[in-house]
This record gives structure tokens, sequence and C-alpha cells, in this order.
């Protein structure tokens, strides 16, 4: 639609031209006189004052737009896109690696390029994630120990807050783009994500609970990854095949 929006533009501007000269009151130049282009400039049309301006119309609009709205407006994506690409990164690589810790702390040998909802469910249920316990500090010194589910959580938040920041840029970010990230946002991980940040209170031994919903989100990922691939960096690649 947006590639389709350009053409049309492209075919404006090109038509408008074409009759500003088909319309024109000049007379034609010597050097066409006689060859098969006279007939294009010397017509039923020649001579029409309304053709002509609103041609001419036309045509200043475009480039009026071009100058004013277009270029200043690629010229900020342009200044934007990185930012606008580390934080879409963030959300792909934080959401990848729960997956990629749950893949490690099950030990199970399952294909993580490549796996099913009940290949990871079963990786869910191999471990409890109450008895690993991991470090993390508070954006200072101290540090603190907490387990395997707050991991899990910790990764969430920065995805959401990944996204928050890409919202930052709007009206200058791909609305496709905004449509998936809000769908990532909105996936029902995000009900049940904050149960992992108190997961010591829960009589839950293993992942098992989690597994669909982490599985659908960790899908999302992809299409948002083959999204900005197609549409805004054809360069970028997921995660996981960096690994």
């Amino acid at each position: 639609m947006r590639n389709l929006s350009k053409y049309l533009f492209a075919l404006a501007m090109v038509v408008s031209f074409l009759l500003i000269l088909v319309a024109a009151n000049e007379p034609i130049l010597n050097c066409l006189s006689g060859t098969f282009l006279e007939p294009m400039f010397v017509n039923s049309l020649s001579g029409n004052s309304i053709v002509f301006n609103l041609s001419i119309g036309i045509l200043v609009s475009c480039i009026f737009y071009i100058i004013v709205v277009y270029l200043p407006e690629q010229q900020k994506k342009n200044d934007l896109s990185p930012e606008l690409e580390r934080h879409v990164a963030s959300v792909i690589s934080r959401i990848h690696s729960i997956v990629h810790n749950i893949h490690i702390e099950s030990q199970k040998m399952f294909d993580i390029a490549n796996f099913t909802e009940a290949e990871f469910k079963e990786a869910c249920k191999s471990f409890n994630p109450k008895l690993i316990q991991k470090q993390f500090h508070n954006g200072g010194t101290q540090i603190f120990q907490r387990d395997f589910g707050y991991q899990c959580y910790n990764n969430w938040t920065f995805a959401l807050k990944s996204i928050d920041e890409v919202m930052r840029y709007l009206p200058y970010v791909d609305t496709g783009l905004v449509k998936v990230l809000n769908e990532i946002r909105n996936c029902s991980f995000s009900i049940t994500s904050p149960q992992l940040q108190s997961l010591a209170q829960l009589g839950n031994t293993d992942m098992e609970a989690w597994a669909p919903c982490i599985y659908n989100v960790h899908q999302l990922t992809y299409k948002l990854s083959r999204y900005y691939q197609k549409h805004v960096n054809e360069k970028y690649e997921h995660p996981v095949k960096k690994i």
C-alpha cells in the first residue's frame, strides 16, 4: 500500500507535467515540428487555460509537499533509525533470552531455532525455577538474588520498556511495525508474567503454566523480525540466526 501511494504520487507529477506541456500556449519548438511528437503538443488541448492552470497547481503542490513535508520526514526517520533499531532488537533479544535460558536450564535437546510448542512445554516441565538462583543489581552497586522466574519477568519488563521507547518516536515509526509491537505488548504473557515476579509464593514447581504464553510471544518475535527486515532494514537478522 505504501509503495502504491508512492507510484500514484509519481504518476500524478508526470501526468501533470505532460499536461502542462500539452496545454501550454507557447509555439512548438522547431526541432519538434513535423515529427511524431508534434501531435502531442499541438492538439485540441493546446491553449486550454483550465487544464494548464490545474496541472500547474498539481505539480507545484507535489513539489511543495516533497520539499516541505516528505524530505524533512525522511531525514528525521534516517536520524532516528539507529535508535529505533536498537529498541526493536532489544525487544526481540530479551524475549529470545527467556526461551534461550529455559533451553539451557532444561537441558532438553530441542532445536532452539525451530521447536514446537509441545517440545517447549516439555522443557518447561523439566526443572524447578525456584531452585535456580540468579544475581541481579538495582542499577547501582547493590546485588540481590532471585529465582529463575524473576529472571524471565525481568527480561520481559525490559522488552516492554523498549516497546515504550519506540512509541516515543511516533509518528516517524512505520505503522505496521507499531501494530506488531502492540501485538507483542498485549499478548497473554503480559497478563501471566507478573506471577513470575513472586514465584516463591506460588505452588508451581515448574514453568509449564507459562509455556504457551512464552511460546506464543516468541513466535511473535519472528513476525516482528520479518516485518522489520522487509520494511525497515533488509540486513537485520533475528538473534536466533546468530547463535
